[in-house]
């Protein structure tokens, strides 16, 4: 059997993401050793240019003009969309071409526009495939609220209470703290500096982080400490910056410092380790590091956005002071350099607010969503008999009759056919179409014993009229066997739409024609609120997205139609509902009316 993936999405832009994404791999790698916990960045799978605006612009404007992205920040955390759903699409389906062989258990995304890519990576391809989004800032844009979404896993109660308010269902949000390399994580009888590593230990060590985007004044940072300090130890990490490397080499002797420059390592646990303060941009990941370190943090010089944010958490939970500007890094440099106390009791409590908000570890939240669950079709089963039982197998004829007619119509069916009806319901379609293939065949299926049950008793069945039970998925035909195809208001439930296509294409006999009819479609907007009243999934596709599907299939000119309804609307007996609220929403509903997508099996 092939092995099952756990997806972790990812993005290059910061460290942050790139390092919680390999946190939450490894983590499921001890937890989940029979799944393949694959990280997977998204940015090569981008336009050039679209990767361009999404990371380089978006750091130019943070290096050299950052109030641009003050302004623009505060109108976009408010927005659905980061980026055109298009463009987000686009990359979808590249990310779902790059693993479309995989058998994917779960998807996990670290960054909002990777997660919104990924909630349309799910709806389109994966519907079934749980989606977890873990929020590695304590702050929340609105573009991370995705319907998609199983679950949110968050750093804060502050920040669960922000998705809470924005509408996301209690149930759906789990407080797991922001992912980090457990060796991070300070053991009750490690102290402040455990591992002075060969340097002097009389002297304060300072790590200096921040400086890989070149986002933080490092060198003017350094200058002020040099006036603050007696003694020190200060190392910079500068990660691939190798600009910055040169410039600290050239930088004129340091009186009170003794300065070490670390390029780009993979041992940051033993730095957070082995000294005594941290001065870094308030990042999310990077405070969540240090507090599992237990080092206090000197939160300078924030971006505009959550790091803004996370200055003011750095001071209400306790956990270090905040410097937004030069000024204020010399009064709280000037305090936590000379007052030892004050950083024992920064430590004390960073470690504990840090077991706080990781009471649940995002591998056992994991958990419960790969445990086996009912398949898709047997969800459509469920619910589809309880439709039956209800009556709304016989309603159907009344609210899409008008539709199905003039499809109908168009089949020009001739004497002598065999028809395929797909999701035939109760067959009230597959009775009508009887009429026109008396010397033929029609057979209806449908995934629900219950309406066919109602299907094969229903008194007017005429001889040539069969039906069972059977999902569009996997039909249970040989080649070549029917003329004509039908579905009307059925496939847009289909799990794997794709399948459920090529299934077609292989029964359909050469130059066989399918016929299928969808009321919900991108086109008719009083259509897409089923998407959240029905129980089961259903897929709110568009006309060009249908055609497309269609062609990769296999079929040849696939083929779009609106076909509308002129029955007049009864305003005195009218009752709003399904998305149609008005009698004039009714009538324009009807105007627009159901999407006929048609496709020719080639000779």
């Amino acid at each position: 059997m092939e092995q099952r993936t756990i997806l972790i999405l990812t993005i290059q832009f910061g460290a942050g993401h790139h390092r919680a994404a390999q946190a939450v791999a490894e983590s499921c790698r001890k937890e989940f050793p029979e799944f393949d916990a694959k990280v997977i960045d998204v940015t090569p799978l981008m336009p050039r240019w679209m990767g361009w605006v999404y990371v380089d612009l978006y750091l130019f404007v943070l290096k050299y003009v950052p109030f641009i992205w003050r302004y623009l920040e505060g109108i976009q955390r408010e927005q659905a969309r980061t980026f055109p759903a298009g463009l987000l699409r686009s990359v979808a389906v590249r990310l779902y071409n790059h693993i479309k062989s995989w058998n994917v258990a779960a998807i996990v995304t670290l960054e909002v526009g990777v997660n919104e890519i990924a909630s349309i990576l799910k709806a389109e391809y994966l519907p079934n495939t749980p989606l977890m989004a873990v929020l590695t800032d304590y702050d929340v844009d609105r573009a991370w609220v995705q319907s998609e979404v199983n679950l949110f896993c968050v750093g804060s109660a502050e920040v669960r209470t922000e998705l809470l308010a924005m509408g996301v269902p209690s149930e759906k949000v789990a407080l797991t703290g922001i992912p980090i390399d457990e060796q991070f994580l300070r053991s009750p009888a490690q102290g402040l500096a455990l591992e002075k590593g060969g340097g002097d230990s009389s002297k304060l060590r300072i790590l200096l982080a921040g400086g890989g985007e070149g986002l933080l004044k490092v060198k003017q940072l350094l200058r002020e400490l040099d006036g603050i300090v007696n003694a020190a130890e200060v190392t910079v990490l500068v990660g691939m910056n190798q600009k910055l490397q040169r410039a600290l080499r050239k930088l004129e002797q340091l009186k009170n410092i003794q300065l070490r420059i670390q390029g780009w390592t993979d041992e940051m646990p033993r730095f957070f380790h082995s000294h005594d303060l941290l001065i870094s941009k308030p990042g999310g990941v990077t405070l969540t590091e240090a507090m599992a370190a237990g080092l206090p943090l000197l939160a300078s010089f924030p971006l505009p956005g959550s790091e803004v944010k996370h200055c003011g958490w750095t001071e209400k939970w306790g956990i270090g002071l905040a410097a937004p500007t030069m000024e204020a890094f010399r009064i709280a440099a000037t305090r936590l350099v000379r007052d030892e106390p004050l950083r024992r009791k920064l430590s004390e409590t960073a470690c504990r607010v840090y077991l706080e908000q990781h009471a649940h570890p995002i591998a056992e939240v994991l958990r419960e969503h790969l445990r086996p669950r009912r398949s898709p079709s047997k969800e459509l089963q469920i619910e589809f008999d309880e439709w039956a039982r209800t009556g709304r197998g016989e309603q159907m004829e009344v609210h899409h009759g008008p539709f199905a007619r003039t499809t109908l119509d168009r089949m020009q069916l001739a004497s002598g056919e065999r028809v395929l009806d797909l999701g035939c319901g109760t067959g009230w379609a597959s009775r009508q179409m009887a009429g026109e293939v008396a010397q033929g065949s029609i057979v209806g299926i449908d995934i629900s014993p219950e309406m066919i049950k109602r299907a094969v008793t229903h008194p007017s069945n005429p001889a040539h009229v069969s039906f069972l039970v059977a999902s569009v998925d996997a039909l249970p035909f040989r080649e070549n066997q029917f003329h004509k195809v039908f579905s009307c208001e059925a496939f847009y439930y289909c799990p794997d739409i794709q399948r459920a296509l090529q299934e077609v294409v292989r029964v359909l006999a050469a130059g066989g024609k399918f016929y299928c009819l969808v009321n919900l479609f991108r086109e008719n907007p009083y259509t897409h609120m089923w998407v959240k009243l029905l129980k089961v999934k259903a897929h709110l596709l568009g006309r060009v997205e249908y055609e497309k599907r269609f062609r990769e299939a296999g079929f040849e000119d696939a083929v779009t139609s609106l076909i509308p309804d002129s029955t007049p609307v009864d305003e005195t007996n009218f009752k709003p509902g399904w998305g149609v609220n008005t009698p004039g929403d009714l009538k324009k509903y009807r105007e627009i009316g159901a999407l006929l997508i048609t496709g020719v099996k080639g000779r």
